[in-house]
């Protein structure tokens, strides 16, 4: 075998080229509660925007027509707003954006313990009960 980088390997026997996972490319952690407060959690390892945050806080806050927003902050400043407003949602529940920027979250949010599964889906957003 005959390395030309840390990735790429070539076979001696059959010449045939491969990849190898190098070491510094670990399968990502999945994101863990850090923190609670009244209004906010900290959570760890978040993905989102094609950036990992070590540390994210989300922060619950309310639209200006009711319902609950939860925006994130990383150690940058704010990171996505996670919700999308929904008339009608009952009070502990919030509309999860799952896609384009914020594609991911529905999956992370719940791993984390910071919502529960999808109870429907309204307006195209599946709406789940907040946590905290």
């Amino acid at each position: 075998m005959v390395s030309y980088d840390e990735i790429t390997c070539e076979c001696l026997e059959c010449r045939e080229l491969f990849h190898r996972t190098p070491r510094w490319a670990t399968p990502p952690r999945p994101p863990c509660v850090l923190e609670r407060h009244e209004n906010s959690i900290v959570i760890s390892h978040f993905t989102a925007c094609g950036h990992r945050s070590e540390r994210v806080e989300i922060e619950k806050t309310a639209y200006a027509n009711g319902g609950i927003a939860l925006q994130m902050w990383d150690d940058e400043g704010p990171f996505i707003t996670v919700t999308c407003w929904v008339p009608g949602l009952p009070a502990d529940c919030v509309a999860i954006k799952n896609y384009a920027e914020n594609e991911g979250c529905l999956e992370q949010l719940q791993q984390a313990g910071v919502i529960a599964s999808p109870l429907r889906y309204q307006s195209g957003f599946p709406v789940c009960q907040l946590l905290f």
